[in-house]
């Protein structure tokens, strides 16, 4: 009799550990499942936070190319047109009417006094 209740006692404690070990896994694979969910979203939202920083940068970038560019091209023609006032003025004087150059002169003080007011 005393050994069937020692077995009776051991197969209740057998199975209290097997069910809190089951309770244990359990628990240990939800706290894995959140824990890897949280990651997946930390990923998903520092990938989007990366692409984001990539276009915005990228747009910043191409804006201010732009914005030289046009600057560039701006002086560019800016330095041509003067250039070909000045060989204007320059091929004016040479002529024998000097009245050209005079015109010419007086139109690049004008459009020069206009450029720096």
């Amino acid at each position: 009799m005393a050994s069937e209740e020692y077995d009776k006692a051991f197969n209740r404690y057998a199975q209290d550990k097997s069910q809190a070990l089951q309770e244990q896994q359990f628990n240990a694979n939800e706290k894995q499942n959140a824990y890897k969910s949280k990651s997946d979203l930390y990923k998903t939202l520092m990938n989007q936070l990366g692409n984001d920083y990539n276009t915005d940068t990228t747009n910043w970038l191409n804006g201010m190319g732009d914005y030289y560019g046009g600057m560039i091209n701006a002086n560019n023609a800016y330095t041509n047109g003067m250039a070909n006032v000045n060989t204007s003025l320059a091929n004016a004087s040479l002529s024998e009417n000097n009245g050209v150059a005079d015109m010419l002169n007086f139109a690049l003080n004008t459009f020069n006094s206009v450029m720096a007011g």
